[in-house]
């Protein structure tokens, strides 16, 4: 192991009984490592959010099954919740509208991970 990757591991693992003050200090450093992560991801976020809705316009239900996390939680708008990337590709295939951009939505492994409908 480098002495960045023992430096990294060090910074990311929470000490158990310390000060609230200490703990602020080590989640500050936790998202400074986050920030990094996404920022150096292959493709930024947004471009990877645009892929997906013009696969999703498009039809193109195998470039879009790419981009989905195999685990994908899909937050629909009337409070359903769907798991699984099959069953949300499955329901996208069966809505007559096109896929709008969501509330918010998370990644995991560089792929769409949980999706909020607005």
């Amino acid at each position: 192991m480098t002495t960045s990757q023992t430096q990294h591991m060090r910074r990311t693992t929470l000490s158990f009984g310390a000060s609230s003050r200490q703990l602020r200090s080590e989640l500050a450093l936790i998202g400074e490592d986050v920030h990094w992560a996404r920022s150096r991801m292959g493709a930024p976020m947004d471009d990877l959010l645009t892929d997906a809705l013009d696969a999703a316009a498009a039809g193109n239900w195998e470039a879009l099954k790419l981009l989905l996390h195999p685990y994908l939680h899909w937050n629909r708008s009337d409070g359903a919740t769907l798991r699984g990337r099959t069953n949300v590709l499955r329901w996208l295939a069966s809505q007559p509208a096109p896929l709008g951009r969501p509330a918010r939505f998370e990644l995991r492994d560089g792929q769409i991970y949980r999706w909020w409908t607005s």
